[in-house]
């Protein structure tokens, strides 16, 4: 008959065994075993990160050759950038102002750990953060004066909050997928990001 420790632990015991039971040694073999769990769990998905990988590389080598591919690998992009923005709060600009034009690499590096730490599809942990500066950004947002000519257009962009650490400024994604009623110079191709030094508020809409 198993009944409960006494001590705390939470553990249920064989009644016989009550005395020599030692919480803090159940304890830690009861850790042991959760992290050799864990790591069989991270080894698996290194592993299924590399065979997705691998696919990925042949199916892009192969849309060079044959539009056949290249129509199933835009279509597995599509999706597979729709199934992660659901997991990413909307977001509304207060003050496109404060917009961080040309970042430098310390942010650029904390938007792939934001992408990699919101679970990104892999091959887009590259492709967004390269297009963070503004040389990079569709026609209507490239400079100062563009933006200023565009503001009342900015407003209908569907953005994304990607959170990033160890700064006080935000980040928002812009994906192709929720931005096609955007005019043809304001629409930011496959997704990209901006960092704005303030004005990125959580959005209900």
């Amino acid at each position: 008959m198993d009944v409960w420790c006494p001590k705390g632990c939470g553990m249920t015991v064989p009644k016989d065994e009550m005395p020599e039971h030692n919480c803090v040694v159940k304890v830690r073999e009861l850790v042991l075993k959760m992290k050799e769990a864990l790591d069989g769990q991270q080894q698996r998905m290194s592993y299924y990160c590399r065979e997705l990988e691998m696919l990925q590389h042949y199916i892009t080598g192969l849309t060079y050759t044959n539009s056949v591919v290249g129509n199933i690998g835009d279509q597995l992009d599509r999706y597979s950038l729709k199934q992660w923005r659901n997991g990413l709060r909307l977001a509304r600009i207060t003050n496109w102002g404060s917009i961080v034009s040309t970042p430098d690499i310390f942010l650029h590096m904390r938007i792939r750990d934001g992408l990699g730490a919101s679970n990104c599809p892999w091959h887009f942990i590259t492709k967004i953060p390269e297009r963070c500066h503004e040389d990079r950004w569709p026609e209507g947002l490239a400079n100062f004066e563009n933006r200023r000519e565009n503001h009342q257009s900015l407003v209908l962009y569907v953005l994304r909050i990607l959170p990033i650490t160890m700064t006080a400024k935000s980040c928002v994604v812009m994906l192709g997928c929720d931005n096609r009623h955007m005019p043809e110079n304001l629409r930011p191709g496959i997704g990209m990001a901006i960092i704005f030094d303030d004005g990125v508020v959580e959005s209900m809409a």
